[in-house]
């Protein structure tokens, strides 16, 4: 103001943020000293420019009181100032407005960036506890293969020592008991006795349905183990079978066999 009223300067103005709204802003070049409008030849400099209203020369005379000069000299300073002060303000708007809108969206990519990094983290979680849960059920199914495999491995090999017969069999300690003039008979036709087992009972002496059917299942196990032998399931039933040879009551022996189950009473 001062350069102004000195005669420094010819004209002053005003640059500042004009305030539309919080997301709008825009910047303005306005004429401040001298108060009279200005035009500018620059039309990009002159689309920043407020239009002045212009003044009316018609209508009715006014009088003033007091006059003219004592009212500029009061108003002209004020609205100098009003000018100046209206354009800080609407700079500090502006300038607040922009900064609460930078700080709503520097919050809102935040949050953003927040919920993308827990769906990574999320995602990374779950992949881990999966990867988990496969290991888990491969050992899982890997021991159980193994078990499967052992058991069958065991089973295979009882079976195997069940039809297993020893290629020299141990001799019976059974002291044979051979009656002259006896001939053996054929103790195959008892259910459960097959030719080596036959061959067993035999060594041990027993070789008729009369012995047979008198010898106690202590004697006749003791006999087959002797042999190296497995025990027979079906023991049980010789000597009742063996009673009906030693009769010669062989349908009676058929229909005995007949209620048995595997050379077993059901």
């Amino acid at each position: 103001i001062d350069e102004f009223l000195s005669g420094q300067v010819d004209d002053v103005f005003i640059a500042y943020t004009d305030f539309i709204n919080t997301l709008t802003q825009k910047p303005v070049v306005m004429g401040w000293l001298p108060l009279v409008p200005h035009e500018m030849e620059d039309t990009v400099a002159g689309e920043y420019l407020k239009s002045v209203p212009g003044v009316s020369t018609t209508g009715l005379t006014y009088d003033y009181e007091p006059d003219p000069i004592a009212i500029l000299d009061e108003i002209v300073p004020r609205f100098t100032e009003l000018q100046l002060y209206q354009a800080v303000l609407e700079s500090a708007a502006s300038e607040h407005s922009a900064r609460m809108v930078a700080m709503r969206n520097a919050s809102d990519n935040a949050l953003q960036l927040a919920a993308d990094y827990t769906l990574i983290y999320n995602k990374a979680r779950q992949a881990a506890i999966t990867n988990e849960i496969l290991d888990i059920v491969g050992g899982a199914e890997a021991l159980q293969s193994s078990i499967d495999k052992l058991a069958e491995q065991l089973l295979l090999q009882h079976q195997h020592d069940m039809l297993e017969v020893p290629s020299a069999p141990k001799k019976p300690a059974v002291t044979k008991v051979v009656v002259k003039g006896s001939k053996a008979d054929d103790l195959t036709k008892i259910e459960g006795i097959g030719p080596k087992m036959f061959a067993a009972l035999v060594g041990a002496g027993i070789d008729t349905f009369a012995k047979l059917a008198a010898t106690d299942e202590n004697t006749l196990r003791a006999a087959i183990e002797a042999a190296g032998m497995k025990f027979s399931p079906t023991l049980s039933t010789w000597s009742q079978q063996a009673a009906y040879a030693v009769n010669g009551d062989w349908a009676g022996l058929e229909a005995f066999q007949s209620q048995l189950v595997s050379g077993r009473k059901a």
